[in-house]
């Protein structure tokens, strides 16, 4: 994987420590939390140094390829690539909410999936959201991949157990819409 990609409008890098600050400060926004899974509530700097050294341990060992999201030098989200076993990897994301509905997210996940596609010859990219967020919903539609089911209380949040919509595409699919 290419350590810094860039799209129409976007610049995805590694991220670096010096990221901390932006990232505890944009985590600390409440609507932030409202469908994440894995946010911790409050959000401290030493959740974002923490997140940090995972992601740096991921690029190392190559168990993710986590990626800073900048739009016009600023730092505005995240997006990561998670290989598994049998040429398939899901992926993850967030954005800023000031920067939300911009289609930020879209591009952001479109180059980190064709660079899966292309560099780690990957035969399958899935994700899951939370039903409620359809915001990520269309995120996903607009990237082509389909839905494939319903799990019912997949995860915990907080207390709750919560559902996920599970979404998938293939490498023939991605490459036919993008060609």
């Amino acid at each position: 994987m290419r350590l810094v990609k860039k799209g129409k409008r976007i610049l995805l890098r590694k991220p670096r420590m010096k990221d901390a600050d932006k990232i505890t400060e944009y985590c600390q926004d409440k609507a932030m939390h409202k469908y994440t899974l894995r946010l911790p509530w409050p959000y401290k700097q030493k959740h974002a140094i923490s997140y940090l050294k995972d992601c740096a341990k991921n690029w190392k060992t190559k168990k993710g390829y986590p990626y800073v999201i900048e739009f016009e030098g600023k730092l505005i989200g995240m997006v990561d690539l998670r290989p598994e076993e049998g040429d398939k990897a899901s992926f993850g994301y967030w954005i800023a909410h000031p920067y939300w509905g911009k289609g930020f997210a879209t591009e952001a996940t479109k180059l980190v999936m064709k660079e899966g596609f292309k560099a780690l010859k990957l035969h399958r990219i899935y994700a899951t959201h939370n039903p409620k967020n359809t915001a990520s919903g269309r995120v996903m539609e607009k990237l082509g991949m389909k839905y494939e089911g319903l799990l019912r209380e997949h995860e915990k949040k907080g207390k709750k157990y919560v559902d996920s919509v599970y979404r998938g595409i293939l490498r023939r699919e991605f490459k036919h819409r993008n060609s």
